[in-house]
């Protein structure tokens, strides 16, 4: 489906930030690592809190947190015309970056990888299978491997994307509810993962 706003310009001038979404980030003093969502909140479940647990205190983060009560697709700006200015400016500065996604797949629990830096894509990759996840080489629409995708932009022109499936973030909330009042109840599938990305960004 078509995004509703082609870039963050289009979608500022209708959408209120505040109440319909909002921006949230934090610097980490001498960190050149950003782990961040551009669809986070109720645009895509879960991204959220999982770039706010694996950062912690030892990486910069940022997410474009969706705040409506309901229909937040309409927020979707695709990661190839995402140019929200923090964003691009936290992005620009970091040498390394993780973007966290959800796509939609209630039938299997699944993580596609992908983005320009092969090497921590496939070390993502074996963390999050060590920790008993299915996760594998994002492929066509979900591969991340445009230089324009915002988690490319960083100073050495590469990042990684994770594509997380419906089904797999459900699992990290208690009684599978992404409701924005259960997300604060994580599961210890939750904390698996979290663990996985942690050693994977070293």
């Amino acid at each position: 489906m078509a995004d509703t706003y082609a870039n963050y310009k289009e979608l500022a001038a209708v959408e209120v930030k505040g109440v319909d979404y909002d921006i949230h980030y934090h610097k980490v003093n001498g960190s050149k690592t950003i782990i961040f969502t551009p669809h986070g909140g109720g645009i895509e479940p879960g991204t959220s809190e999982l770039v706010k647990a694996v950062a912690t205190s030892f990486y910069n983060w940022y997410e474009f947190d969706g705040m409506k009560p309901s229909g937040n697709s309409i927020l979707h700006i695709t990661s190839t015309h995402f140019d929200e200015p923090i964003a691009l400016k936290m992005v620009g500065e970091s040498l390394y970056s993780m973007a966290l996604h959800g796509y939609n797949d209630t039938s299997m629990k699944h993580t596609n990888v992908g983005g320009l830096d092969y090497n921590l894509r496939d070390r993502v990759i074996k963390e999050l299978k060590t920790e008993g996840f299915s996760a594998g080489v994002a492929r066509d629409g979900l591969s991340g491997t445009e230089p324009k995708n915002i988690t490319n932009r960083t100073s050495r022109g590469k990042g990684v994307q994770l594509e997380i499936s419906t089904l797999q973030r459900q699992a990290f909330f208690i009684n599978a509810d992404t409701s924005r009042a259960n997300r604060i109840n994580t599961t210890d599938v939750f904390k698996k993962y979290v663990k996985a990305l942690q050693k994977a960004m070293g």
